[in-house]
């Protein structure tokens, strides 16, 4: 999720409020350090009384406190598809974007934008809500054999990069089957391939679904020369993709309900 005051807005307003809740967590951090500490303190902090801007996402703003506090963190990171945008007023494109995920202990459960790039990355509507549903995916499906019960509850802090400079803005589904791919890795404390990506979109419970137009990827998918597979749900998109991509290509395209 990311910061807001009411449901999604952009421009001016939005940055104003989030600049208002930036500057509260971090008084925060500099004069009560000592009420961000753990699982406890989290549920205190849920159930206390709120400016107005902090009550519209207290999940948001307990992790940019802790961020502030420098709290320890994992990190990883994986190549996602996204529509997006390098420059201001920039018409959003499909791209290959750098996804750095940051694992903090003693979270909510939850997964939300790093409050470092809260006023430089924009965030539409339906990134945000893939990004979440990626989550609950990544939380349900891990192998039982791997461990006795689903990981402790652990915030994920996401940025997103391309040419290595945050995106001023991204949108659409697309990322949901990749993130996911990459808060289970990050969950459980493992790195994942970074030569692989998953090009599908995620449902509310957590199915992977097929993309549509997942040609439109395949220039950017050419560009990254680190990949080598691109998994996608359903022979369609596999048919679809190969033949946009090229006898040639370096990448190959699995149908992840084939045999």
């Amino acid at each position: 999720m990311t910061f807001e005051v009411e449901p999604r807005r952009h421009g001016r307003e939005l940055q104003l409020a989030t600049a208002g809740a930036l500057l509260w967590c971090a008084e925060q951090a500099a004069t009560r350090p000592e009420r961000y500490r753990g699982t406890l303190d989290r549920v205190f902090f849920a159930l206390a009384d709120h400016p107005e801007l902090i009550r519209a996402n207290p999940g948001w703003a307990w992790t940019a406190v802790r961020t502030f506090l420098g709290v320890p963190f994992r990190s990883t990171s994986i190549w996602i598809p996204v529509l997006g945008s390098s420059e201001p007023d920039e018409t959003p494109r499909p791209m290959v974007a750098l996804f750095e995920i940051a694992t903090l202990e003693g979270g909510a459960g939850q997964v939300v934008q790093d409050p470092t790039d809260a006023l430089r990355t924009e965030v539409e509507e339906a990134f945000a809500r893939s990004l979440d549903r990626a989550l609950s995916a990544a939380r349900s499906a891990y192998p039982a054999a791997d461990a006795p019960g689903l990981p402790p509850l652990r915030d994920l802090r996401w940025r997103v990069f391309h040419a290595k400079r945050p995106l001023t803005f991204v949108s659409g589904a697309a990322a949901g089957g990749q993130a996911a791919r990459g808060f289970h890795f990050a969950l459980f404390g493992r790195v994942p391939d970074k030569d692989v990506l998953a090009l599908a979109t995620v449902e509310s419970d957590g199915t992977l679904r097929e993309l549509v137009a997942p040609a439109s990827f395949a220039p950017a998918l050419l560009e990254e020369e680190s990949l080598r597979t691109v998994a996608v749900v359903g022979e369609a998109n596999a048919k679809e993709l190969r033949a946009a991509l090229g006898p040639s290509s370096h990448i190959r395209v699995v149908n992840l309900n084939g045999p």
